[in-house]
C-alpha cells in the first residue's frame, strides 16, 4: 500500500509551501479554517485536501513503517520502546493523558510560539483549553485500543491488525473523532459561545464539514494505523502521540503562515 502511495506521490505531489487555507489534517486534528463555508463539493474538497498533504503524509507512513521495522529487527531500539511500555502499564490512564497533551497540545503551541509569524495560529490564551482537550482525547484513545484489544485480541497477526484498522478507520473516526474534533475547534474558533457555535454550524454540517475532512484523514493516516497496530499494545497510544506530534510540526513547518486565517 505504501508503495502505492510513493507511485502517486510521484505523479501528482508537488513540492510548495502549503497555504494555511488548505486542509491540514491529522486523526484527531482539524487546522483549515473552520468558519469558512466550503464553497466546493465535500468530496472534492476531502479529495484535495489529501493531495495537498500527500507529500507530508507519505513522509508520516514512511517514518511508522521505520518505527516498526526497528522495533522487530533493532534491539537497541526496541529495548528503548519497551521501557516506554513498561511506562505506559505501570501509569495506565494518567500515562495516557499526560503524554498525549504534551505531544500534542503543548509541544506544538511551544514550537509556534518560538517564531513571532506563527504566534497567531496558536495563541496561548487557548493553551488551558486545547490542554484539557487533549487530556481527554488521550483518555478515549486509550479506551479505544483497550475496547479493541477486549474485541480482537492484542496479537500482531494480519487478521487483528486488520479488524482494528477498520474498526478505527471506519467506525471511530467518523462516528466519534472526526465529528468530535470539528466541533471542539469549531467552539474555539466561535469563541467559546454555544450560540455561535451552534449558529456557525449550519445545516448538514456533517456532511460540509466532517466529510471532506474525513476523506483526507483516510488518505493520509490509513498506512501510519496500521504501522501502529502492529505493535505490542502498550505502545500503540505512545507511538500514536509520537507520530501525531511529529505530524502536526511537520505541517508547522511546511505551511505558510501569511496566509492562516486569524482566528
Amino acid at each position: 500500500m505504501v508503495l502505492v502511495y510513493w507511485c502517486i506521490g510521484l505523479l501528482v505531489y508537488r513540492c510548495k509551501v502549503i497555504p494555511r487555507s488548505e486542509f491540514c489534517v491529522s486523526s484527531f486534528r482539524y487546522t483549515s479554517p473552520l468558519m469558512s463555508k466550503p464553497t466546493i463539493h465535500p468530496v472534492k474538497q476531502g479529495l484535495r485536501a489529501a493531495r495537498v498533504n500527500l507529500g507530508p503524509g507519505l513522509i508520516l507512513q514512511v517514518m511508522a513503517i521505520l518505527i516498526v521495522v526497528g522495533f522487530y529487527y533493532w534491539p537497541d531500539f526496541r529495548a528503548l520502546l519497551e521501557r516506554v511500555a513498561d511506562l505506559k502499564t505501570e501509569y495506565g490512564f494518567v500515562f495516557s493523558m499526560i503524554s498525549t497533551t504534551v505531544f500534542a497540545a503543548l509541544i506544538p503551541t511551544l514550537v509556534q510560539q518560538c517564531r513571532p509569524a506563527w504566534r497567531h495560529m496558536a495563541p496561548l490564551r487557548h493553551l488551558p483549553y486545547m490542554l484539557g482537550v487533549w487530556a481527554f482525547k488521550g483518555l478515549e484513545i486509550d479506551l479505544l485500543y483497550r475496547a479493541q484489544g477486549w474485541m480482537f485480541g492484542n496479537d500482531a497477526s494480519p487478521f487483528t491488525i486488520a479488524c482494528k484498522t477498520f474498526f478505527d478507520m471506519f467506525i471511530y473516526c467518523p462516528l466519534i473523532a472526526v465529528p468530535g474534533m470539528v466541533l471542539i475547534y469549531l467552539f474555539k474558533d466561535s469563541g467559546f459561545s454555544i450560540s455561535a457555535t451552534r449558529r456557525n454550524l449550519g445545516e448538514q454540517w456533517y456532511r460540509r464539514r466532517a466529510w471532506p475532512l474525513m476523506i483526507a484523514n483516510w488518505g493520509v493516516w490509513l498506512p501510519a494505523v496500521v504501522c501502529i497496530y502492529a505493535l505490542p499494545a502498550p505502545l500503540q497510544l505512545p507511538i500514536q502521540n509520537v507520530v501525531l506530534c511529529m505530524w502536526c510540526l511537520m505541517l508547522l513547518f511546511i505551511t505558510n503562515p501569511q496566509d492562516e486565517v486569524t482566528p
